[in-house]
């Protein structure tokens, strides 16, 4: 079975207990950010794994609202949930069924954590996109706080095998290497939720990032543990990148955010070692099944009020 026939039967079978399990998590992890979405959306909107339709309720009244979803038992639940004129559309996030330039904004919502190619995914979203157009993502990544971090990368060896569901996978340099312009980033709960709006350059700048293809060996910046820089052959390579740097913030170093760390000195840098050890530059994680949740939770609960 491949990994898009997967994610489908996955979706399909957690479709009647997704909004239970989920409204755990929007509570104390994502709080706010499907609100946070609404406000930025705008005009001709499509929701990408648009799911269960929770996103629907915070858009704008006179937006016009498509959504599309690879799980057709999803899509049902999204029917019966709208309040509001919607087109729902069952299909694959890295192939959208629409012509460039159709919309205005793209949203997608804790979905590129699943989705098997999310490059790809992000080049439709820019294909779709008229100049100008806006890419607000909303996603858990992996924490920048090692402890939570190494949580994660454990957790993800069940998830990712069982669900394709992936937990310290970061999509901000996806954006940048695919020609976006960020106009705003946040990390949240010890790093580990990031908030991300992204425009399509006006006049499309000679048509940097139109497709998946774009995307690779673009990433800014460089990693003080590797010394990776940009424009190097293999920099936007991910893989041979993670082979060749064992950092566990490799995957921020392009912004040259280490926003969220904090000096490793004494028994705490011992701690922040060993767990960049255990990280290692292999990760590619998602989302915690329900026996791992909490446990994670109440970590970035201690990295925040420590």
């Amino acid at each position: 079975m491949d990994e898009t026939a997967k994610a489908r039967r996955v979706w399909d079978q957690a479709a009647p207990r997704y909004d239970r399990q989920i409204a755990f998590l929007e509570k104390h992890w994502f709080t706010g950010g499907r609100e946070w979405l609404g406000a930025r959306a705008t005009g001709r909107i499509l929701d990408v794994g648009v799911g269960t339709g929770r996103n629907l309720p915070h858009y704008p009244a006179d937006a016009t609202v498509t959504g599309i979803d690879l799980s057709p038992a999803m899509l049902a639940v999204a029917r019966r949930r709208a309040r509001r004129p919607v087109e729902l559309h069952e299909g694959d996030a890295t192939r959208l069924p629409f012509p460039d330039g159709s919309f205005d904004t793209v949203v997608c919502a804790l979905s590129l954590c699943t989705i098997p190619d999310p490059r790809a995914a992000i080049g439709e979203a820019w294909r779709v996109l008229v100049p100008g157009g806006r890419l607000l993502l909303l996603d858990h990544i992996g924490s920048s706080w090692p402890p939570v971090h190494a949580a994660q990368w454990l957790v993800e060896r069940v998830t990712v095998r069982a669900a394709g569901e992936h937990f310290t996978r970061r999509q901000l340099p996806l954006v940048r290497a695919a020609g976006f312009e960020v106009v705003e980033a946040e990390r949240l709960k010890a790093g580990t939720i990031e908030r991300v709006q992204a425009l399509v350059p006006d006049g499309d700048q000679a048509g940097i990032g139109r497709g998946p293809a774009a995307v690779t060996g673009r990433a800014r910046g460089g990693c003080r543990t590797c010394r990776l820089r940009a424009g190097s052959p293999s920099f936007g390579d991910r893989p041979a990148v993670e082979r060749a740097c064992r950092a566990s913030v490799h995957d921020r170093c392009e912004a040259g955010a280490d926003d969220d760390a904090k000096p490793a000195r004494g028994r705490t840098g011992k701690l922040w070692r060993a767990a960049e050890d255990l990280i290692g530059g292999e990760a590619q994680g998602g989302f915690l099944p329900a026996y791992g949740e909490r446990a994670v939770i109440v970590l970035i609960a201690v990295r925040e009020f420590r």
